[in-house]
């Protein structure tokens, strides 16, 4: 399958990655994970890259609007 984005669709995502709400999603991430015996990575550091979660749960949040 091939998805198409055009210009409207690539700033709305650059605007998901500095959005507050991204963050809330790392943090909430990262005190589940504290809570098992893991060791994940900061939210900081794991913010410095985009993942493919993000691109779904943006389009997920683009569902909701």
């Amino acid at each position: 399958m091939v998805t198409y984005f055009n210009r409207k669709d690539l700033v709305s995502f650059g605007n998901y990655l500095l959005s507050e709400e991204r963050k809330v999603r790392f943090e909430e991430s990262y005190e589940e994970f504290m809570k098992g015996d893991f060791n994940p990575i900061s939210p900081e550091e794991a913010m410095e890259s985009v993942h493919h979660a993000e691109v779904e749960n943006w389009i997920e949040s683009k569902r909701q609007d």
